[in-house]
């Protein structure tokens, strides 16, 4: 037993290091997310081991007492030392009926707060499945609040109430209830009226509280309608009372006839209420369904300074990363940017040479044009050259040929003038 009560003696000094283990073997570095969140589940798992052991070793003890009172309990002692008989051995006789009630799941607070936020937001979301007022009350208990329910006010049950104190009780966020036997379209026309006024139910002071009662309370009329006309349409069909009627079905053949009476005035009353709430309803009270849901947005819950303080670090974590993640893009895409400067660079040169060459190309071309038209004028320059030195020389050899056939006529003597060579007969 000396050993039971050291080890519990040891784990009630020791819970709080326990509790803060995975904190600060996180916050001593930095640390990735996941081997974050992975070290916290781990150390989670083991503290909740040992909350879960410590909780079946309670049950046992529970047991051993249980049986030594039933063995070695005596009236007397119990008179003797509480003055009255307060309990008797015969109270630990049978089955052991004296268990810890505890959750060996749930070991902190935290942990029940978040459930109670959880059950806290469903109501929220469903309010009309849940007693919001019980639900307030719980959430005060888990935070400690001593005698909550001095803080909460009255517990007002709807009764039965006219269309316009209807419309006051939802302006305040009390509660309100159809009934059966109410004039159900007044009193939709009554809280629609309401509802529509800028003044009253859509006044920026009353909405918030007015349209999340009136919307729930506008369902319960509407369905209540449809059902009262189903059964004034099947009443006249009958000639009586569908209620009694009902209770008098007894085979099944009846039973289904009665089935096809109701489905037949259902689908009247369906092809009515297409008309009675059209599509101008149906678009108020979507706009209304849409207000209703941003009042009723539920607040983050508050987090305790190491979970604060772990939030904080990954988000600088975050941004850090970020920030790491930014600058590479931007010297990868300053490289990008110097690669294809440099490629523009290369192309531009490239093209310079290939239009330079081009040039020279075309310049080698005209000069080799130009080489072989000065070729050619220098030739017929020195063609028409030699021919006017033949024609100069023809023109001389004629003009002496010309001279000595004068000469030659002169002393009577022939000559041939048709090539310009002077002949002598007599030679």
């Amino acid at each position: 037993m000396s050993g039971v009560i050291a080890i519990r003696y040891l784990l009630a000094n020791n819970a709080g290091v326990l509790a803060v283990v995975p904190e600060a073997r996180i916050f001593r570095g930095v640390m990735p997310v996941g081997t974050a969140l992975a070290l916290i589940e781990h150390d989670s798992t083991n503290f909740s081991s040992i909350h879960a052991r410590l909780h079946y070793s309670l049950k046992q003890e529970m047991a051993v007492l249980h049986r030594l009172n039933a063995e070695n309990l005596s009236d007397k002692e119990v008179v003797e030392e509480l003055g009255e008989l307060v309990v008797s051995a015969k109270d630990f006789t049978g089955p052991v009926d004296v268990i810890p009630v505890s959750d060996p799941n749930i070991f902190s607070e935290a942990q029940r707060y978040a459930q109670t936020q959880a059950v806290a937001a469903r109501a929220d979301t469903h309010p009309e499945v849940y007693n919001q007022r019980a639900v307030e009350k719980r959430i005060l208990h888990q935070l400690k609040i001593p005698n909550p329910d001095e803080l909460l006010g009255p517990d007002l049950q709807p009764v039965e109430e006219n269309a316009v104190n209807e419309n006051v009780f939802a302006s305040t966020g009390r509660a309100l209830l159809a009934f059966p036997r109410q004039d159900h379209m007044a009193h939709i026309k009554t809280h629609l009226g309401y509802m529509a006024n800028p003044v009253l139910g859509m006044s920026e002071l009353i909405a918030p509280t007015y349209l999340p009662v009136i919307v729930e309370h506008l369902k319960q009329h509407i369905a209540m309608w449809y059902a009262a006309s189903v059964r004034e349409i099947a009443n006249y069909q009958i000639g009586g009372d569908i209620s009694e009627i009902k209770e008098k079905l007894k085979s099944d053949k009846d039973k289904q006839a009665f089935d096809r009476l109701l489905a037949e005035a259902s689908q009247l009353v369906s092809e009515e209420a297409a008309q009675v709430f059209g599509e101008d309803f149906q678009a108020f009270m979507q706009q209304a369904q849409k207000m209703v849901q941003t009042f009723q947005t539920p607040p983050a819950p508050p987090l305790d300074p190491a979970a604060a303080l772990n939030a904080q670090v990954q988000q600088q974590l975050g941004q850090m990363r970020q920030q790491i993640e930014q600058m590479k893009l931007m010297q990868k895409d300053g490289v990008d940017k110097g690669r294809l400067a440099l490629d523009e660079q290369r192309l531009s040169v490239d093209s310079a040479l290939k239009e330079k060459k081009i040039d020279q190309s075309e310049q080698a071309v005209e000069v080799n044009a130009m080489t072989k038209q000065d070729a050619e004028l220098a030739e017929d320059r020195r063609t028409a050259a030699e021919i006017d030195a033949k024609l100069s020389m023809n023109l001389d050899d004629n003009r002496t040929a010309l001279s000595i056939a004068e000469a030659n006529v002169a002393v009577k003597k022939t000559t041939d003038l048709t090539t310009g060579t002077g002949i002598d007969p007599g030679n």
